[in-house]
């Protein structure tokens, strides 16, 4: 994950600090893609399918006991009442998307779409590409008592899909330590790791690759993306 800016001494508490305004978590494209794109992101972690809520983004310790996290310690007005992580991150994305001048549409979908239907699920929208984004696991565990880092798991599998079938399918998955900031709180510092992880993962060359390649030559491209990654 790219590093980003974050120091200082403990964060005492985030009432009195401003919530990070939606245009700075949004992912940026100095790109064109092959056409309109669909995107779905999938919340797909085992912590929910064990029980916990949908909307948990990670432990907050006090004196090292966990206290669930949720979608609304972001204090972000633009969040619909009910949506889950993968709703917050697809709306994210696909804002970016439009900043960015694509043209974008979310879709919901409880699983990824097969092959042999996204031809029938893109041309009624006239897409050319479908971003599926599954998250299985999206975590942070932070220490209200100690000046310092947060921990931040994310597992993520990223599929492009053309009216032909899959171009490109690929796995995201690491644990980092995450600085936090005194001059900030710590929902904000949480969110700019999530926004920085988002774009890390649209900024890969293969997925570049495999958005931008004009139907037909999606294959061609993330194939060329990968052997040039891997020198």
């Amino acid at each position: 994950m790219r590093l980003f800016c974050i120091s200082g001494l403990a964060i005492l508490a985030s009432a009195c600090v401003s919530p990070l305004p939606p245009e700075d978590q949004r992912p940026s494209f100095d790109y064109a893609p092959a056409g309109p794109v669909m995107v779905s992101v999938i919340e797909d972690r085992v912590r929910t399918k064990d029980g916990k809520p949908d909307d948990l983004i990670g432990y907050a310790r006090s004196y090292g006991i966990p206290n669930h996290w949720k979608l609304n310690v972001f204090r972000q007005k633009d969040i619909p009442e009910g949506a889950d992580l993968g709703d917050f991150l697809e709306q994210r994305i696909v804002e970016g998307m439009t900043d960015s001048g694509w043209s974008a549409i979310a879709v919901e979908t409880d699983e990824p779409v097969a092959d042999a239907d996204v031809d029938q699920f893109l041309s009624p929208q006239q897409a050319s590409r479908l971003l599926t984004i599954v998250i299985k696991d999206w975590h942070t565990d932070v220490n209200l008592n100690w000046v310092g880092k947060f921990r931040f798991d994310h597992d993520a599998e990223l599929a492009v899909q053309g009216p032909d079938g899959t171009i490109l399918s690929k796995s995201f998955k690491e644990t980092e330590s995450v600085p936090g900031d005194a001059n900030d709180s710590w929902p904000n510092a949480i969110l700019r790791a999530f926004s920085a992880q988002v774009q890390e993962m649209l900024d890969d060359p293969e997925v570049v690759s495999a958005l931008h390649a004009e139907d037909g030559k999606g294959e061609e491209a993330a194939e060329a993306a990968g052997a040039v990654a891997s020198r």
